[in-house]
């Protein structure tokens, strides 16, 4: 009988750790350690959570822009998931999962981590966007089989039948964002595309912009972050959403539409901030929404209008804040253009959006609208994002674990040394490559 498999999802932001063939991962927690200030203990990711205020903690993650540059912090990360899945390294073969085009030095290091600290049987590494691209074939087809019964089961006059093998994966994560065209299982690294505009440089404009207009909040990263998933859309015109805004920024003036108020924590009675006066909260009244709430109500809160969606643009315009960086939809569009002429109607017609800033509002719409005039030919541009698209790169990595021929042995390992046992980007163990598959 074959050992168990352990699928490890390592982010830049948080860790996801579980079984092959789970569902759902079974421990998540921050992909980081930190120490209180002035101390000597070390948190290790889910012990975080045992401090209220984050201010007072120092932050050191193994991951910059999803490449490995501290190796004892993820090591001690690994360790806290195996503890918490139930996982002994030296009876089980253990997945992983990498950003695009991993540096050789960085997978060495992750592999002395597997098989010299921990000692595991074997191990397979998989490109994140390889992951994510086999759950988008399966989400595809189940919507194709939708739109099909719907239509009375003939396939719609608008949309041909697309190969579910061939998808563009952007993943929308915490230190950049990565276009990656996938077909057959193999991730076409000539055409990926990375931009370095991720969660993290959001929350930090955001706390930046916060900063200056109300209250200094620059050691309140946690609680920016925090009003940004709460609160934060995309706007689909974004002069528009600005022009709602001119002339209510009087402290008695009226509220706009987009008006909103985050109650911040005091860490005796409020643990962690909340959002109030969003039009997307279950609670709310329009009749509150009439004039602002007086600034000497309690609790402490702040007030967010134009930067609800100021924060977000960074995604499309890079450019507002002086970094010289083409946006999401060139990079995107970039990605399907340097694939070949016949990837590219399955390309376009089929851009998964996942990673955690994918549950943004009004994203997947906005990348929809301005992706098709950038599309040299009338293809069909479709935007898809799952339901949990933080979780799509696990599900995938849980799926693929059960591909026995793919992993790695430890003894392989220590017979051919690490440097011969690093494999090229986006292919299999075995070294065959997809480059020469039919594209459907």
């Amino acid at each position: 009988m074959d050992p168990p498999a352990c699928v490890i999802d390592a982010g830049t932001y948080e860790v996801r750790a579980g079984l092959a063939g789970d569902d759902a991962p079974r421990y998540r927690a921050p992909n980081c350690t930190a120490r209180p200030k002035q101390q000597l203990q070390v948190l290790v990711a889910d012990e975080i959570y045992t401090i209220k205020n984050h201010a007072q903690l120092e932050f050191s993650r193994p991951l910059e822009r999803g490449v490995l540059v501290h190796a004892g912090a993820q090591r001690d990360v690994f360790e806290r998931c195996f503890s918490k899945v139930q996982c002994t390294p030296r009876d089980s073969r253990i997945v992983v999962t990498e950003c695009a085009v991993n540096p050789p030095s960085a997978r060495k290091a992750c592999d002395e981590i597997l098989f010299e600290d921990f000692g595991f049987l074997g191990r397979m590494r998989l490109p994140a966007a390889v992951c994510a691209a086999a759950k988008a074939k399966e989400i595809l087809e189940d919507r194709a089989r939708h739109l099909a019964t719907v239509a009375g089961g003939k396939p719609s006059e608008k949309r041909l039948p697309y190969n579910h093998d061939c998808v563009l994966i952007c993943d929308m994560g915490h230190s950049a964002s990565t276009a990656t065209p996938v077909l057959s299982g193999g991730a076409h690294d000539y055409a990926v595309r990375r931009s370095d505009v991720g969660g993290q440089l959001v929350t930090g404009y955001l706390r930046d912009l916060i900063s200056y207009r109300q209250m200094e909040v620059f050691d309140e990263t946690a609680t920016i972050d925090k009003l940004k998933r709460d609160l934060c859309y995309v706007a689909q015109d974004f002069d528009a959403e600005l022009e709602k805004c001119d002339g209510t920024t009087k402290e008695h003036g009226t509220a706009s539409d987009v008006y909103a108020e985050f109650v911040l924590p005091d860490y005796h009675t409020i643990d962690a901030g909340y959002a109030r006066l969003d039009t997307r909260h279950p609670a709310y009244n329009p009749e509150e929404r009439r004039r602002r709430t007086r600034p000497d109500t309690t609790p402490q809160f702040l007030r967010v209008e134009s930067e609800r969606f100021c924060g977000p643009e960074l995604h499309f315009a890079p450019q507002d804040i002086g970094l010289k960086q083409c946006g999401l939809t060139e990079l995107v569009a970039d990605s399907i253009l340097k694939c070949p002429h016949a990837m590219r109607p399955n390309l376009s017609a089929q851009v998964m959006l996942v990673g955690g800033g994918a549950r943004c509002p009004g994203l997947r719409e906005r990348l929809q609208r301005e992706l098709r005039p950038l599309m040299l030919e009338p293809y069909d541009v479709e935007v898809v994002a799952p339901r949990e698209p933080e979780l799509t790169v696990f599900q995938g990595a849980a799926m693929l674990a059960r591909h026995e021929d793919q992993y790695l042995s430890k003894l392989d390992w220590e017979e051919h040394g690490p440097d011969r046992c690093l494999v090229g980007f986006g292919r299999p163990e075995n070294g065959s490559s997809y480059d020469a598959m039919d594209v459907g």
